[in-house]
């Protein structure tokens, strides 16, 4: 899961797997594949970022399980 900043500063965990795409509104609103969103604080470069660690890690966790 992947820590995200909600506008009023509430903290949302969301599965990266799950994102469908992002849009620029100027604030990043996250949809969903099952069609809901939500509207964060982070940039399209922090978003790219955290999903990118993400991603990463797992990667990193599944080779050193092999």
């Amino acid at each position: 899961m992947v820590k995200f900043t909600k506008l009023n500063g509430e903290t949302i965990l969301i599965n990266p797997f799950q994102i469908e795409y992002v849009e620029l509104i100027p604030e990043s609103k996250i949809i969903m594949m099952n069609g809901h969103f939500h509207i964060v604080k982070e940039n399209d470069d922090e978003i790219i970022r955290k999903i990118t660690e993400y991603r990463t890690e797992i990667c990193r966790k599944a080779d050193s399980e092999v």
